[in-house]
């Protein structure tokens, strides 16, 4: 709806902009008329919102866009007076009075153009009574300021009701009486959970040790025979995208043919729609005796059948109504259990969700966020049955879900507009996606843009209107996907919207005509060869993004073009080898992902001076010293370490990664960056740690940390400065520690959780009287050298939330010793090349909840755990699943 372009301008108003702005006479007070207009014209959009967009009359409509159109050229006037003050500061000092002149001048068409505007958005208040439209008050709109809010621990467990289809998968993928290669087809309407089932089977213990080799290739409405194949070779074969971009189709067929022969493979084609997408692809697979399996998932029947005449394909069936409810419960309620003064609304819902599982956990995520049964009754009421239609009634669903959005969620989900479909996104991708965007507010007082972001897709998540793929390794949200009905959703607003336009959803040709266009994704081949032919203009874009699964070599020139209001550039999957220095004219660039192929910065990068987000995958890269000079900078992520310039002033960086040590940490511009959450720094050398050392002290917001050097400050590990820390990695000896550090009167570490050392040369009593006592602590590797001395302890009561331990290459190791009430609570061992260890445990036997047992070379060990005969067989015959590996 408008109200989520109200929304985003009256965020524009607040940010950069005004800060400019507010310096000069008169500005200041139409830029304030302008707020509190919007803030009134935003209370009467959230009205509007309460009926469906195709029971609007035509005169409402008409007024909706018109009030979007007023909020477009509000923030036209203001990017266009900051792009042209922000030019005329560069200049040199010789043409100071000509610059002065260029500023009044603008400052005057600035003020004169909001008091046009302003006129028009007093005209169009008044139109709102005669409409009947009445103001929502604004303390209903305000956004979400819990930052505490937490994900659900369900939110990526989202099979349901499918045990038994997926016993049914699993036994046909490994029936050794059929040897021929089979084609096994789950067939189901769109949101019934086929891509979810084939995920659960795909990743399930028994299909991991059957199989030899697996493959999941995502296919979907648009597609390319050579993306396919290229998917195929990396995961089967992994070879990266420059190996294959000199191959044609061909003989990319015959190399995967003659990779996968003799092997027995696994390969799951998700998402077909045609017989001529199996037709294209098969013969890559090749036809052996060695029980090989292809598992497709499909809406289409004729496409089960043709794929393999002799199999029927596997229906999934919608759930019954005792299964509908046991989901939406579990979705709706933290204890999966309905209260009773709702318990009459079960019959409603699961009536119109039809059985479907993605309309019940849409509609459970929207009514999850109501309270009472006056609002649940209400949300139901405005879902209209229709009989025998699930199709129907789920696009009422989903459309309904975005409707009740908060207008700054909106924005945000509107945004999956631009992504492909079947598209894993980055999570951290997004959220600086959004924050370039002006869709999350400005730093407040104890709370941070990154912050708000990762509440707001925590709280999309949790509506279940996209799905968690993966979490990070601190136990965030590490990677999403949008299921496609609710992309086309996402598409369909953000197009009546002129919000984002995507080019798989149409040709850019088509796209040429709308001036005001604001952001456009490329997203196929189809679409980059348009573009380059085209060389079209769209002068008031905001955001270009290349949002493509492989690489695209073009020419830097056309990735600028007239495109002076640019605020998000993103160019990851384009290979180009340097950029013009005419990227240095684009000052109100907020975010620049560049592709692993630039070398080489142009000095003019530094005239970015509202650049938040950098990020390079280019190796032997080059960043000159003007490029320092930005202090809006607030991430920063390269492929190859990188050395800040010494001296630099970065307060506002939230996130630092890859880069290296050196001056610049001993002068202290490190330890200046007190709102630094996430740090990985690389080569450090002796002469950095006392400076390091400071420096870490003082950052007590970190979140994540990852250092490597020659040698480590020690201090953190008994820091009790530290309270957000989750993620600690040390590649590097470590000096001492001393305990009379540690305060024993306040918690250190109290939420890490997980601890990665390597080569740190850990004396074994330090592990054994201080890292135990991590509270929090669920994941420990120590590897090459981490701990030295002979026997290692795990006394009593240590690690009490431990889920995961892994010791490698540990060569002073003789003796691990496990005491009764430590580790209660892991589930995975891992040992591996511990060479000198001569025995398990004792205490292994009595870790119950330990699932997995993984042993690689130590003939040792090897010999005294085989099975029934083995020494030390007895204390590990209750873990479920023992792997041993030479």
């Amino acid at each position: 709806m408008a109200g989520a372009v109200v929304d985003m301008v009256l965020g524009k108003l607040s940010e950069y902009a005004l800060r400019e702005v507010t310096l000069l006479l008169n500005v200041d007070d139409e830029i304030e008329v302008s707020k509190r207009k919007l803030r009134l014209l935003l209370s009467f959009l959230k009205d509007v919102d309460q009926t469906p967009r195709d029971q609007h009359s035509e005169l409402v409509q008409e007024w909706v866009n018109q009030i979007r159109g007023l909020a477009y050229d509000i923030e036209d006037v203001v990017d266009k007076y900051t792009l042209r003050v922000g030019r005329s500061r560069q200049k040199r000092t010789l043409k100071c009075i000509a610059n002065l002149l260029t500023r009044i001048l603008a400052r005057h068409q600035l003020t004169k153009s909001l008091q046009r505007i302003n006129r028009n958005l007093q005209e169009t208040s008044k139109h709102a009574s005669e409409l009947g439209i009445q103001g929502i008050p604004s303390a209903s709109l305000a956004p979400i300021k819990d930052t505490n809010l937490t994900l659900r621990d369900d939110v990526a467990d989202e099979v349901f009701g499918f045990d038994h289809d997926i016993q049914v998968i699993t036994d046909q993928l490994c029936d050794l009486h059929v040897t021929r290669r089979a084609v096994i087809s789950i067939v189901g309407m769109g949101g019934s959970g086929k891509t979810t089932l084939a995920n659960k089977v795909y990743n399930s213990q028994a299909v991991k040790d059957h199989f030899q080799c697996r493959a999941w290739i995502v296919v979907s409405q648009s597609y390319t025979a050579r993306e396919l194949l290229t998917n195929i070779m990396k995961q089967t074969m992994n070879i990266g995208n420059g190996q294959t971009r000199e191959m044609d189709e061909r003989e990319m067929k015959n190399k995967i043919r003659e990779h996968l022969k003799g092997t027995r493979y696994l390969v799951v084609m998700d998402d077909i729609w045609k017989v001529s997408d199996w037709e294209t692809i098969k013969t890559a697979f090749p036809e052996e005796f060695t029980a090989s399996r292809v598992l497709l998932t499909t809406r289409k029947m004729d496409v089960a059948e043709t794929a393999d005449p002799d199999r029927p394909p596997h229906h999934l069936k919608l759930l019954e109504s005792e299964e509908s409810w046991n989901l939406f419960s579990k979705k709706s309620f933290s204890n999966a259990c309905c209260p009773p003064h709702l318990q009459h609304l079960q019959d409603k819902i699961i009536q119109k969700c039809g059985g479907l599982p993605l309309a019940i956990m849409v509609l459970a995520g929207l009514l999850r966020s109501k309270h009472g049964a006056y609002e649940w009754s209400q949300t139901l009421e405005r879902i209209s049955h229709v009989p025998n239609k699930t199709d129907d009634q789920t696009h009422k669903i989903l459309a309904l879900s975005y409707n009740d959005l908060p207008h700054h969620l909106k924005s945000c989900f509107l945004y999956f507009a631009a992504f492909p479909e079947d598209y894993d996104i980055d999570a951290d991708r997004l959220m600086r996606l959004w924050i370039a965007e002006g869709f999350v507010g400005s730093d407040l007082e104890g709370q941070i843009m990154e912050d708000l972001a990762e509440t707001y897709l925590t709280e999309l998540i949790n509506r279940c209107m996209i799905q968690l793929v993966e979490r990070d390794s601190a136990g965030g949200v590490g990677s999403i996907r949008i299921h496609d009905l609710l992309l086309d959703v996402a598409r369909y607003e953000a197009t009546e919207l002129n919000f984002c336009r995507s080019s798989s959803c149409r040709s850019i040709s088509d796209i040429r005509g709308p001036t005001d266009l604001r952001r456009l994704s490329v997203t196929d081949d189809e679409g980059v060869h348009q573009y380059i032919s085209l060389n079209f203009s769209v002068p008031k874009l905001r955001s270009f993004l290349f949002l493509l699964k492989y690489g695209v070599v073009m020419p830097s020139n056309f990735m600028i073009h007239r495109f002076k209001f640019l605020r998000v550039l993103d160019l990851q999957s384009v290979f180009i080898r340097s950029l013009p220095s005419e990227i240095g004219d684009l000052i109100l660039l907020r975010y620049l992902n560049l592709s692993s192929d630039v070398e080489e910065l142009p000095s003019s990068i530094g005239n970015l001076c509202n650049l938040q987000t950098f990020i390079s995958f280019g190796h032997n890269f080059r960043i000159p010293s003007s490029f320092w000079k930005i202090q809006t900078l607030r991430y920063f992520m390269v492929d190859s370490p990188i050395e800040p310039k010494a001296g630099c002033c970065l307060k506002d960086m939230h996130t630092l990664l890859q880069v290296q040590s050196g001056e610049w940490v001993r002068d202290g511009s490190l330890e200046r960056m007190r709102n630094l959450r996430r740090l990985v720094l690389l080569e450090i050398s002796r002469s950095d740690v006392e400076g390091l050392a400071n420096a870490i002290g003082r950052l007590n917001r970190l979140v994540w940390l990852y250092v490597v050097g020659e040698v480590l400050p020690a201090n953190i590990l008994c820091s009790s400065n530290h309270p957000h820390l989750r993620y600690l990695q040390f590649r590097g000896p470590l000096k001492r520690l001393h305990m009379d550090n540690i305060h024993h009167d306040a918690p250190f570490l109290p939420n890490l959780a997980i601890l990665i050392l390597d080569g740190t040369r850990l004396e074994s009593g330090d592990v054994s009287s201080i890292l135990v006592t991590l509270p929090n602590l669920e994941r420990l590797t120590l590897e090459d050298e981490a701990v030295v001395g002979r026997v290692l302890v795990f006394p009593k009561g240590g690690f009490p939330r431990l889920r995961y331990l892994s010791l490698g290459t540990l060569q002073d190791l003789e003796e691990w010793r496990v005491e009764e009430g430590a580790m209660p609570c892991l589930r995975e061992v891992r040992l591996w090349y511990c060479s000198n260890m001569r025995m398990l445990p004792e205490g292994l036997r009595g870790l119950t909840q330990l699932k997995l047992f993984e042993l690689h070379g130590m003939q040792v060990i090897q010999r005294r755990i085989q099975k029934d005969i083995g020494e030390d067989y007895y204390k590990i015959q209750h873990v479920p699943s023992i792997k041993i590996q030479d």
